[in-house]
């Protein structure tokens, strides 16, 4: 999955400052969805750390704030409820009903709205609220959003294109920040899309690069101690593998990664990979539980980052093995 290429959700950095006693309420009741590269799950930034203002603090607005916070817990609640009941539709309408556009709070709630609509299946009205909050410009965000909408003549056309830049360029990687990650990224944005590619191969030698560098600079070893790295630079590798249909290997890397650190983004390619193999428990045990996941985070903290890949790994877990989906090209 991508690392260090991300986007963050916008938040009111002067209300943060000014009422610093409500702000981690409003930030563990709405966490939004954001594109986010994998450790960011683990190691978030916290803008509540900035400075305070000196600014006098106003009783009317910490009134105000602590009433609106009261508001949106509820409504994150009950549209909680009915996701988890499975009733979407009445869910992505109860997140909507205190969404406005001067609501700086609104990318929680637009965020439960959109996955509500994707888990309903109005697909085309998820990806324009999801629009309101994946803002990010750069190659793996990108991806994403042309993976959301499946469009995978555009999906290919942009993955193709850089695949082909770092073919034809010299390694530059002594002149990188963390070649790594780089390679990381690249890999990642090119096995979003279930059939986004003909040819698998240099996403995998990509995905062996950034293994082989997991931990090599002072940043990621001081943070990660490599562990961290190599695990998720192996779910990486692993989904490349499926892709490609190398499904024991496939199998190999992705419960390595696991056994370093329990990631839901191994879980649906755990489940796919055993299905193609014919073994149906494994397949059932991991897809179980990654659909428990995506309910019992649904309006919640957890889990929030990269959403919207988790959301099209779980769908098309489900398709795939509900027997939903139509075959890939390596399945036909």
């Amino acid at each position: 999955m991508a690392i260090e290429t991300k986007s963050s959700m916008q938040a009111d950095n002067a209300t943060r400052q000014r009422i610093l006693t409500l702000i981690a309420v409003i930030g563990c009741l709405l966490g939004g969805l954001a594109i986010s590269g994998p450790l960011e799950r683990f190691f978030a930034r916290n803008p509540a750390q900035e400075e305070p203002s000196k600014e006098e603090i106003n009783p009317k607005r910490i009134a105000e704030m602590r009433e609106h916070a009261t508001r949106l817990r509820a409504t994150r609640d009950q549209a909680a409820r009915f996701g988890q009941q499975g009733q979407w539709l009445k869910a992505a309408d109860i997140a909507g009903s205190l969404i406005s556009e001067d609501d700086r709070n609104r990318f929680g709630l637009l965020a439960m709205k959109g996955e509500a609509l994707f888990r309903a299946g109005e697909t085309q009205k998820s990806i324009e609220v999801f629009s309101k909050i994946l803002i990010g410009k750069d190659p793996v965000s990108i991806a994403g959003k042309l993976a959301l909408q499946g469009d995978r003549i555009a999906y290919k056309a942009h993955c193709e294109s850089f695949l082909a830049d770092r073919k034809n360029t010299k390694d530059q990687s002594s002149l990188r920040i963390n070649p790594g990650a780089d390679a990381n990224n690249l890999a990642w944005m090119c096995i979003l899309l279930r059939d986004g590619l003909t040819d698998y191969s240099l996403p995998i030698t990509l995905a062996r690069e950034a293994l082989n560098r997991a931990g090599s600079t002072e940043r990621s070893a001081g943070r990660t101690d490599g562990r961290l790295e190599r695990a998720l630079y192996l779910n990486t590798l692993g989904v490349a593998l499926y892709r490609a249909g190398d499904d024991a290997n496939a199998i190999q890397a992705l419960a390595e990664s696991e056994r370093v650190v329990k990631d839901p983004f191994n879980w649906p390619f755990l489940a796919l990979a055993y299905f193609r193999q014919g073994n149906k428990a494994e397949s059932q045990k991991w897809l179980l539980q990654l659909r428990k996941l995506m309910i019992d985070t649904f309006g919640t903290d957890q889990n929030q980052n990269n959403r919207h890949e988790l959301l099209l790994f779980h769908r098309e877990a489900e398709m795939v093995i509900n027997g939903t989906y139509p075959p890939a090209k390596s399945e036909s």
